[in-house]
């Protein structure tokens, strides 16, 4: 039977100072100081991959980067909201960019599919069929 192996770590954690450090400095208690390791990290070359590194995997403890773990999620967050195809926060009824309503439209009044305007414009099925029923005729409601 053969050993089990071990995935490397990546070339660059070699370099990194924090692998020439107390690893307690970069997984603090609950609570505890992050400045330690906020301040390596800070000197440290491999920095940006670091932190790259840590917010692709989904790292959820220590400080990656010079970032901790609560710092991460907001960033993360943040790049959610800031998405292209993230849904906008409107109240129901509201068109969400009243310039991509009307690009909805007229790409619906050329033919267009609802799955083709989605994929064209970058947003979700949903929202070319929430545009159409806003902007369907008065004369379309009624019948």
């Amino acid at each position: 039977m053969r050993p089990l192996e071990l995935p490397q770590p990546p070339a660059w954690m070699t370099g990194a100072l924090c692998a020439q450090t107390d690893p307690e400095e970069f997984y603090p208690e609950k609570g505890g100081s992050t400045a330690a390791a906020k301040r390596i990290c800070q000197a440290c070359d491999v920095r940006v991959v670091c932190l790259a590194y840590a917010l692709d995997r989904g790292e959820r403890h220590g400080i990656w980067g010079g970032v901790s773990e609560r710092d991460r999620r907001a960033m993360t967050a943040e790049q959610r909201r800031n998405h292209p195809n993230s849904r906008p926060n409107t109240r129901a009824g509201q068109p969400a960019d009243p310039l991509v309503d009307a690009e909805i439209m007229r790409l619906t009044h050329a033919g267009h599919s609802a799955r083709a305007i989605a994929t064209e414009l970058g947003i979700t099925h949903r929202r070319v069929q929430r545009a159409r029923a806003r902007n369907r005729p008065a004369q379309e409601v009624a019948a």
